[in-house]
């Protein structure tokens, strides 16, 4: 098993996306596949998984936290800082999540004039120097990605799927 610590400085209130240093060291660790720990080790502070995409749902979540757990007059802990303990129990102060790392993602190559290219039996692309082409990655259940590069010496293209989700 390998861990990796990453110290992280928060605001006292608020989410701090954390996903690319999850991926960064599921890739550095070279497991094709697993399970992946995320933890913190702070009792006013909690891990969740949720979308990104639409900065309405950190408000949402955070004004629906406020008023699950209101900061009241009667709290008697010193620090003043009760509501914040309620909402990392609620939440959690870990996540554990099974990951796998996409091979035999399906490629499609190809140039503006030529149209698709057509892979050799290896799966490789013979591709003349001097040329551009397209690229487009997928493989089920990630998202495809696509790219365009030119031909000027070997190239190796290196893509990264992101999983979509069910």
């Amino acid at each position: 098993m390998k861990a990796k610590k990453f110290t992280l400085k928060t605001p006292q209130e608020g989410f701090l996306n954390i996903t690319q240093s999850v991926r960064e060291t599921i890739r550095e660790s070279g497991a094709k596949s697993g399970v992946v720990v995320v933890w913190c080790a702070h009792t006013t502070a909690g891990i969740t998984i949720n979308e990104n995409a639409d900065p309405d749902v950190v408000r949402d979540m955070l004004l629906g936290l406020d008023r699950a757990y209101p900061d009241r007059p009667e709290f008697r802990h010193a620090e003043g800082n009760s509501a914040a303990h309620l909402k990392c129990s609620a939440m959690g102060v870990s996540k554990t999540i099974p990951f796998d790392v996409p091979e035999g993602a399906a490629v499609t190559v190809s140039h503006a004039t030529a149209g698709q290219m057509t892979a050799q039996e290896n799966g490789t692309y013979v591709l003349p120097m001097g040329a551009s082409f397209t690229y487009v990655v997928s493989k089920d259940n990630y998202l495809p990605q696509s790219g365009s590069f030119t031909v000027s010496d070997d190239a190796t293209i290196s893509v990264t799927l992101e999983f979509a989700g069910e």
